[in-house]
């Protein structure tokens, strides 16, 4: 399957990468908006704890994998399919920099949070990313249609100004 998807080229490949941003842009919203809906850290922290104690109390160690893994994994499943959907755009040096940059930055803000025993406004920093994930999702949208109308499959309209 990855060497069909490799090796679409044209108007299939524009088709592909219209598709796939715009999937992305709709897994983006609804992350986004369940960020929004944890912003208040007791939410989130309650519905952890509650998850966390029951597969406790029932001394399932399969339960408190799955947990771990879903926690993790949404994170992981989310990452990847956005840069995914970058990496589509042929940008894949900006990328790589952007990525270092990235982990770079985080990497200081940790050792800084770490060592002045800072906590981070959850509230705050859930509102801010959701609002970003929003700002990127209608980026990815906007690129996906450009994509798939530059194939035919959807029709440009022209305003005259």
């Amino acid at each position: 399957f990855a060497t069909y998807l490799v090796d679409l080229s044209g108007a299939s490949r524009e088709m592909t990468e219209g598709f796939s941003a715009i999937f992305a842009a709709v897994v983006l919203l609804g992350v986004g908006m369940w960020m929004h809906q944890k912003s208040l850290a007791g939410r989130w922290q309650a519905y952890v704890k509650q998850k966390l104690s029951s597969a406790l109390n029932k001394r399932s160690a399969i339960m408190l994998f799955v947990l771990s893994f879903v926690t993790v994994y949404r994170e992981v499943f989310e990452t990847v399919l956005f840069y995914a959907a970058l990496w589509s755009e042929g940008n894949g040096i900006y990328l790589l920099a952007g990525l270092g940059s990235g982990i770079a930055i985080l990497a200081i803000i940790a050792v800084v949070l770490l060592r002045s025993s800072a906590r981070l406004p959850f509230r705050q920093f859930f509102a801010f990313s959701s609002a970003l994930v929003a700002v990127l999702a209608v980026v990815l949208i906007g690129k996906g249609v450009a994509a798939l109308q530059k194939v035919g499959f959807l029709h440009i309209t022209p305003i005259s100004m």
